[in-house]
This record gives C-alpha cells, sequence and structure tokens, in this order.
C-alpha cells in the first residue's frame, strides 16, 4: 500500500512538474516575442507560408533546407489568417514543449541534473532568440528535445528489464522523428547520430531499419543541394581555425566567463568519475563536435545554429554538473552543501533568464524600427541590395503587396520565365515600388529613382565597394535623403542634404 502510494505521489509530482516547465517557459518566452516586426529571413517564411503546399515544395525544395516549416505555417495562416504574432507565439510553444522533453529526459536520470539542464536551457540567449523568431529553429529543437527523451527512455527501458516487449507506440515516435528531423534542416542529419548511437541497435534494428527507409529519398537531395551550395557560395561564417572553434563554444555557453565555467565542470567531472560522469553522455557532444570540425573546413557555420545543438548541450552540461556536486569525493552531500550550492546554481541561471528576458532585438536582420522611420509617400524609391532582402522590404513597405503571396504564386505558375520573386517585383512596381539589385559589380542607378525625395538602401552588398561613400555619391545626384540599413550592426542611419 506504502508502495503504491508512493508511486501514485511520485507521478503526481512529475506531472506537476512537467506542467510547471512548460508554463514558466511558454511565460518568459512570450515575454517580448511581438516586440519587433519581422526582419531578416522571416519574412522569407512567411512570404512563401501564404503558397499553396505544390507551390512552397517546388520552389523551397531547391532552397538551403526543405519546406516543413513553411508547410506548418501555411496550415496556421490556413486555419486562422495570415497573422505574424501567431507565428512568433508558434516558436515560443515549440520551444516551451521541447523544454518540457528536456526535463523529463533529465528527471530520468537524477532530480538535479533535470533542474540544472531546465535552467541552463531557459537562459541560452540562442534559444531564446529561436523562440522569438518565425523560422524553422524553433521546429527543430522541440523535435531534438524530444528526441532526447524518446531515446532515453528507451535506453532505460533497455536497462531495466530486458525481457520485457519493446514499447512499440514509443518506438514508432523515435522512428518519426528520425525521419522528420532531417526534413525540418539539414543539421539534423548531424542531431539523429546520438539517437542512434545510444539504443541497442541488434535488438531494436526493425525501427531503425523504418527510419532508414525514410530517410533514403533525402540522403541524395542533401548531398545534391550541399554540393550546389558549395559551388555558388552561402552567405556564411568562412572557417578561420581555432578562433571561430573559441567563438562557437562562447555563444553556445552565453559568455566567455560562463563558458570558462562549463569547461571546468566538464574536466572536474571527467577526471573524478568517468563512468558515472560523463560516460554515457559523451555521445550527445557528437553533433557539436561534428559541427566544430565541419565548420573549420567548408562554411557551415552561423551564430544562429548554434542553438539547434543547445539541448544536448544542456542536458550533458547539467547531469555531469549534478554529478559533480553530489559526488562522494567532494563530500558536498555528506557536509549538506549539495543543496546550497545547487540552488545558488540555480538562482545564477535565474538571473540570466531575467537578463534574457529584456527586450532586445533580434540576432540577425536589417530593419528594426525601420517602419517607424521610413517616410511613405509617393516620391519614395527604394533601392534593395542584393535581392534577398527584397521580402523584409516588401512587407515594410508595402505589406498589402507582401500579402498576396497566392496571386504571384499564380503568376509565376503561368510564366515559366520568371522566378518566384519577379511576380512579387511586379507587383510591387504596380504599387509605385521599385526593386533594384545593387549587388552586381557596379552600381547602376536609374534616372526615375535618382529623382525621388528618398532612398533606402540595404548595405548587404556594400562591403564590395568599401572606399566608396555610397550615401555622399547616391546625394550628389538628387534624393534629399538616404536611409542606410545596416545588416551587421543593425543600425539605421539617416542622411539628409538637410
Amino acid at each position: 500500500m506504502n508502495l503504491k502510494s508512493s508511486k501514485t505521489a511520485l507521478r503526481n509530482w512529475a506531472s506537476t512538474s512537467l506542467f510547471l516547465v512548460f508554463s514558466v517557459n511558454l511565460l518568459i518566452r512570450s515575454w517580448h516575442c511581438s516586440e519587433w516586426l519581422p526582419n531578416g529571413d522571416e519574412p522569407f517564411s512567411l512570404y512563401f507560408a501564404q503558397w499553396s503546399f505544390q507551390g512552397i515544395s517546388s520552389v523551397l525544395m531547391n532552397g538551403n533546407n526543405p519546406p516543413v516549416y513553411e508547410w506548418m505555417l501555411h496550415l496556421l495562416q490556413h486555419w486562422d489568417g495570415f497573422n505574424w504574432q501567431e507565428a512568433r507565439w508558434l516558436s515560443a510553444i515549440l520551444v516551451s514543449i521541447g523544454a518540457t522533453a528536456l526535463w523529463g529526459a533529465s528527471l530520468k536520470m537524477q532530480n538535479w541534473g533535470a533542474m540544472l539542464s531546465a535552467c541552463l536551457f531557459l537562459a541560452s540567449a540562442q534559444v531564446m532568440s529561436a523562440s522569438h523568431l518565425i523560422r524553422g529553429y524553433a521546429l527543430e529543437i522541440g523535435l531534438t528535445c524530444l528526441l532526447l527523451w524518446c531515446t532515453e527512455n528507451l535506453v532505460t527501458q533497455d536497462v531495466d528489464d530486458k525481457r520485457r516487449p519493446p514499447n512499440q507506440h514509443l518506438w514508432m515516435v523515435w522512428a518519426l522523428l528520425i525521419v522528420l528531423m532531417p526534413w525540418v534542416h539539414f543539421y539534423g542529419w548531424l542531431l539523429i547520430f546520438p539517437a542512434i548511437l545510444r539504443i541497442n541497435v541488434r535488438r531494436n534494428w526493425k525501427p531503425l531499419l523504418l527510419a532508414s527507409l525514410g530517410l533514403t529519398p533525402l540522403i541524395f537531395h542533401t548531398l545534391n543541394r550541399f554540393a550546389s551550395t558549395l559551388e555558388a557560395g552561402v552567405a556564411l561564417d568562412q572557417p578561420h581555425g581555432y578562433p571561430m572553434l573559441r567563438d562557437m563554444f562562447v555563444v553556445l555557453n552565453g559568455n566567455p566567463t560562463l563558458a570558462i565555467l562549463a569547461l571546468l565542470t566538464c574536466i572536474g567531472s571527467l577526471f573524478l568519475s568517468l563512468k558515472k560522469g560523463l560516460g554515457s553522455q559523451l555521445v550527445w557532444l557528437i553533433p557539436l563536435a561534428l559541427y566544430g570540425i565541419g565548420s573549420s573546413y567548408t562554411p557551415m557555420h552561423a551564430p544562429r545554429y548554434i542553438a539547434l545543438f543547445a539541448p544536448y548541450w544542456c542536458h550533458f552540461l547539467g547531469q555531469n554538473l549534478a554529478s559533480l556536486i553530489q559526488h562522494t569525493s567532494l563530500q558536498f552531500k555528506r557536509r549538506g552543501l549539495s543543496l546550497p550550492i545547487g540552488t545558488a546554481l540555480g538562482l545564477l541561471c535565474s538571473g540570466f533568464i531575467l537578463w534574457q528576458i529584456q527586450p532586445h532585438p533580434p540576432v540577425y536582420g536589417p530593419l528594426n524600427d525601420a517602419d517607424k522611420v521610413v517616410p511613405r509617400h509617393a516620391s519614395v524609391a527604394y533601392i534593395v541590395a542584393p535581392k534577398y532582402c527584397d521580402l523584409p522590404f516588401a512587407r515594410i513597405l508595402k505589406p498589402e503587396v507582401f500579402e498576396r503571396g497566392a496571386f504571384h504564386e499564380e503568376r509565376w505558375s503561368k510564366n515559366d520565365g520568371i522566378s518566384p520573386t519577379d511576380a512579387l517585383h511586379a507587383d510591387l512596381l504596380e504599387s509605385d515600388v521599385q526593386v533594384l539589385d545593387v549587388g552586381a559589380q557596379e552600381i547602376q542607378l536609374a534616372t526615375e529613382l535618382l529623382q525621388a525625395d528618398t532612398l533606402c538602401l540595404c548595405d548587404c552588398g556594400l562591403w564590395r565597394y568599401p572606399n566608396a561613400n555610397i550615401p555622399n555619391i547616391i546625394m550628389k545626384s538628387h534624393p534629399r535623403e538616404v536611409f542606410l540599413f545596416q545588416d551587421n550592426s543593425i543600425q539605421l542611419k539617416c542622411y539628409s542634404r538637410d
């Protein structure tokens, strides 16, 4: 009777803790999530989500990542209309579900580890940013945490009772996650490695075979897209050796001080107890290691991608930090210090959490507050450089045109000679806004543009002209004002003849 009561109490506590973790994450991640208008790559996802499933697939299957996230946005918009605030909330919900799964996975091992892993995940700057972006990162993070939870549960069941028949439903979910993650983001190939290596392949070969069949069509597509990207070039950080790896580790942990503390924790746990500390958990670092090695040889790194590896890192670090605190050789537990030390670490993480929820602008994108500064009148002409910035500008300058994605898809499907965004450009031109690509070898400005009162200029392509003062050059022609959007410093500069 007492055993039954204790099991019931344990189940109730686990359910309550899962609900609390989800609620706290959703509260904090939704705070200020609608503070800024969609910018950077967000309008790209919003724009193509208006297209049909067939149109989305036709365009984005030839892009940098498969279109699973855009399909999800399409269903959301089809169900409740075109609303970017709800798309931001969707990202916050997906990451909060992931945080709940991470808590459940860590709880399988030790309570202190679950608490520290959850705090580290909640305090991660990169994960917080991903939960505020209308991009596929939030979906991939949520799926990664769910895969971690499934894997740890299945491994625990195998160890506890090898004679018990496998949990067929959980294995089906595991196989589905293995298939789905690379279809959301190509880095999902790295993220599924630990889950495959962690299971007993001999005993559980059927789910792995099922997952392999689902991934086979994507293998050749991934290789083809990778080769095409290398040939055409990509806007990612170029390999630059050890400094880049150091910066990646610092970004993963938030700042240099926390990075040093994390490294010392790993070294200390390894030194004191390899078997109990890092041994079985080292497998979760394989994706991050492969990502670092790959980034050292080919452009595949951007700071925002670090968020994809944060779930595994937070799980690994939280478990080993808890093991270090409770290790017998340190005698923290015997002296009654494990609770104060664990609480202090939790409060430290909470401090960073409180700092994170302050309103910070997104980590990338040149259009912050542009709608509040740029005048909107008939005599304004806009220059976009290069063309991949056309969607962010179009959404701010002419939202009614941007939200006619279905109309542009129809134009595109009827004319094989135009690109998907050419239809958007034609609609913008009919609304007295001209899109001009100035990312070519020389800046060529149309006469009608130079006669405008105001020009808007995004400097994404201006690194090609380091010795030219572009605003002054343009101002010598006709315009009274030139607005320069700087992509790297995320600032807005206004040059006025007055």
